[in-house]
């Protein structure tokens, strides 16, 4: 198999720069990989180690205080820990330069939300996204997301 595509890898940190949303799409796909798009009301953190898991467990009050935090969902990325995934859904929708501002204040590789902003001025349609092999993940927190509704 080829080189998979990683929010740490191709897409943000690999050395064609000018990779977009669209390219990095079906290197993924080739790969047997999916790509992931966060909601208008989600972030979509890519934590690379324990200092950057620590920020934004100490910043999250912020987002419950000026955003609306309703819940967040953690797991290891697919290289393991300390490596990690962390989706944030929102009270409200943003833009897609807020989505990046609050994703690199909240810890994630800085990297990886500078080239989101690059794809962003480009117009690409999916400045943010995860690449995963697990097609299931996003619905199975859709389907957390509806237990959690119903119980609150």
């Amino acid at each position: 198999m080829g080189m998979e595509p990683t929010c740490s890898q191709d897409l943000e940190n690999g050395s064609d720069l000018n990779l977009s949303s669209a390219e990095g799409i079906k290197i993924a796909e080739a790969n047997g990989m999916i790509a992931s798009f966060p909601l208008p009301h989600q972030l979509f953190l890519d934590i690379d180690d324990e200092a950057g898991y620590k920020m934004f467990l100490s910043h999250k009050t912020y987002l419950l205080e000026h955003f609306g935090m309703k819940n967040f969902h953690v797991r290891p990325s697919k290289s393991g820990l300390p490596k990690r995934h962390i989706i944030v859904n929102l009270n409200r929708d943003l833009t897609p330069t807020e989505r990046i501002a609050l994703q690199a204040c909240l810890g994630s590789d800085r990297k990886r939300e500078i080239l989101s902003l690059v794809r962003v001025g480009r117009n690409d349609p999916h400045a943010t996204l995860f690449f995963d092999r697990d097609p299931d993940f996003m619905k199975s927190l859709e389907t957390l997301d509806q237990c959690i509704a119903e119980m609150g």
